[in-house]
């Protein structure tokens, strides 16, 4: 996004402000997992979470999720590393981590409604 302001009304004398940045894309929410992996992990409001909690340092800036802070066990089960960015395609469907050449996908459908039905009844 693109965009400038002007401070006061009276143009000539305002102060012009520019914005620039990537908003989080909606389309890479959901539960992901990694390819080879059963262990699923979420990216909602703008984060990452792994088993339920949130990540410290997760931010999404358009279809890539970068963030720091995963624990030792969270990176055994979820197979993401400790820091990391996954980049997301245009429709969020598939996912690459940078650097590793790994990838996964978003679950659609059933496999992501018996998920979430899961974690609502206490599971992981």
């Amino acid at each position: 996004m693109q965009g400038t302001a002007l401070t006061v009304t009276n143009a000539p004398n305002g102060i012009v402000l520019a914005v620039t940045g990537a908003a989080p894309s909606p389309s890479i929410n959901g539960y992901c997992v990694r390819a080879g992996s059963e262990a699923s992990f979420a990216v909602n409001d703008n984060g990452l979470y792994v088993a339920g909690l949130p990540v410290a340092g997760a931010q999404v800036m358009g279809t890539k999720l970068s963030w720091k802070g995963v624990t030792a066990e969270a990176q055994q089960v979820r197979g993401l590393p400790a820091a990391g960015t996954l980049v997301f395609d245009d429709s969020g469907g598939r996912f690459t981590v940078s650097g590793t050449g790994a990838s996964g996908r978003r679950l659609t459908g059933d496999a992501a409604e018996a998920l979430a039905r899961n974690i609502e009844l206490g599971g992981i």
